[in-house]
This record gives structure tokens, C-alpha cells and sequence, in this order.
């Protein structure tokens, strides 16, 4: 939705969680030297000043990207995110900026790999590309991620990882990408894909994790941390998922230390985080 702005919910918990499973991820494609293009349907700005109004209006990053902060040293799992973190800030003595999924795609990539990043918000785009500037690997697309992904070509000599994040405002996001990602599976056989959503109390999530068990084809991890049986915060979530699509080898140890050590940061049941094999 052109509503939805992520400056509101930046840093929050399920940010530590999605860009601590997007690194681990990456770090474990980057064993293979073939080339990697990095899509993204739902790019945002890239980067997030802390101290702006939309941040300190909900101050969700204060139980998730200022723990981190704050956690000395940080947990292993998600010491590259912290390391990340810092350096966004190293100006500065306090933590204030946060970087987006694109940020943290461009310094872990190599030379040799490029970036699609769509992002449809006519208010994002501007600052998206004036946040990727210095990289000129990474194409800035003002596009609907989803149609643009639907259309594109296939990847001559490269691999691709689609990271498919949306802001799941509206009901009839989980129904349209319970047949989105087996579609486009089926249709790139050579690509890797993540997709993010909430956990909340209420199940919304639940049919769509059925839908795409029942249909994805390939094979297709989960990797789930809950935190709360009744979150209050974070936009009442309760916990997180990545749905890996044709995961590298050893995402699953990687993504498995990302989430069990985000829950002893975050001092809930060490008995929420999971990571098990959803389809094919």
C-alpha cells in the first residue's frame, strides 16, 4: 500500500530477525563465486534516521535495533547485523541510523554481483536512490516489485535471490502471494527466493503457510522465532518468518544461530525459534 512507510517500524524486532536471516543467507550464497543478482519487490529507502518523527512516534526499535545496539558484545548470530549497524553510525556516539535490506545487500555483495531494487512509493524512491548512490551496481526501479519480478527475464550466467517483503496492511497481500511465490518458482527454476511475514496472534498467517505448503514445489525452508504469545508491541506481532525458497547449503545452521540468538537478546522462551522444511 502507498500508505505504508516502514520509517514508522524500523529496527524493530522483526527487522533484527528478517535482515539477520537476509545476511546469514547471503554470506552462505557468497561460497559459490557464480555471480548473484539481488531483487528486491519492496525496497523502501534503504536507510533510517531513528530520530525522525515516523521512528519516535511508535519506538519499536527501541526493543529490537537498540538492544543490539546496546549488547556487548553482541550475540554471535547477529554480530554481522550489529557490525552493519555500526557502521552506519560510526559519526556518531549513540545509535541513530538503521540500515534497510538494500543497504545491507550492497556492502555484502561482491564486485562481480548486481542489485534490482523496486520500490513503488513515490516518496521512498527519491530517498532510496540518493541513499544507494555510491553503488553502482544497484539499479533503482519505481515499480510494483511483484509485476516487475512477473515480467523480467531470466538471469543469463548469475543467480538470483528475490527478497520479497510487503507490508501485509491489506488481508488480500497473503492470498495474492500464496499464488505469487509458487508461480514464480515454478517460472525461475534457477533462482532463490525470501519472503518475510508476521506472526500475529490472530493466525492471519496461518492459511497462507498451508497454501504454500501445499503448492511450492521446490524445496522451501521455514525459519520461524516467536517472542511473545501476546505482543503489545511491534504492531501487536508476536514473532517472525523467512520462507526460503531453494536455500544454499548451510542457511539452516546460519539462520538457526540468527533466531535462537535474537530471542536470548530479546530474553523470551528460547523454545520459539524453529527451523524446518516447509515443501519439496
Amino acid at each position: 500500500m502507498l500508505s505504508y512507510l516502514h520509517s514508522f517500524h524500523a529496527g524493530n524486532r522483526a527487522d533484527l530477525h528478517k535482515h539477520g536471516g537476509l545476511l546469514a543467507l547471503l554470506a552462505a550464497m557468497r561460497k559459490d563465486p557464480e555471480p548473484i543478482t539481488y531483487i528486491e519487490t519492496h525496497s523502501g529507502r534503504g536507510r533510517y534516521d531513528l530520530n525522525a518523527p515516523q521512528a519516535k512516534k511508535t519506538g519499536e526499535y527501541l526493543t529490537g535495533a537498540a538492544a543490539l545496539w546496546l549488547a556487548k558484545p553482541p550475540p554471535r548470530g547477529l554480530a554481522p547485523l550489529a557490525q552493519a549497524i555500526q557502521a552506519e553510525n560510526e559519526d556518531h556516539d549513540d545509535l541513530r541510523y538503521y540500515p534497510g535490506s538494500p543497504m545491507l545487500a550492497a556492502k555484502a555483495l561482491r564486485q562481480r554481483d548486481r542489485l534490482e531494487l523496486c520500490e513503488l512509493h513515490p516518496k521512498e524512491v527519491p530517498a532510496l536512490r540518493q541513499t544507494l548512490a555510491r553503488f553502482r551496481r544497484a539499479k533503482i526501479r519505481h515499480v510494483d516489485g511483484l509485476e516487475w519480478v512477473k515480467s523480467a527475464p531470466g538471469l543469463q550466467g548469475r543467480r538470483a535471490l528475490i527478497l520479497i517483503d510487503p507490508s501485509y496492511e491489506q488481508s488480500a497481500e497473503y492470498e495474492a502471494l500464496s499464488t505469487w511465490l509458487p508461480e514464480m518458482t515454478a517460472r525461475r527454476p534457477s533462482d532463490s527466493f525470501c519472503l518475510w511475514l508476521p506472526l500475529l496472534p490472530d493466525g492471519r498467517h496461518l492459511p497462507m503457510l498451508e497454501a504454500l505448503k501445499a503448492n511450492l514445489k521446490a524445496p522451501t525452508m521455514l525459519g520461524s522465532v516467536t517472542w511473545s504469545e501476546n505482543a503489545k508491541a511491534d504492531r501487536g506481532l508476536i514473532g517472525s518468518a523467512l520462507v526460503v525458497v531453494r536455500a544454499p547449503d548451510g542457511l539452516a545452521g546460519g539462520l538457526a544461530r540468527v533466531q535462537r540468538d535474537l530471542l536470548k537478546l530479546l530474553k523470551a522462551p528460547g523454545k520459539g525459534a524453529r527451523v524446518e522444511r516447509l515443501a519439496g
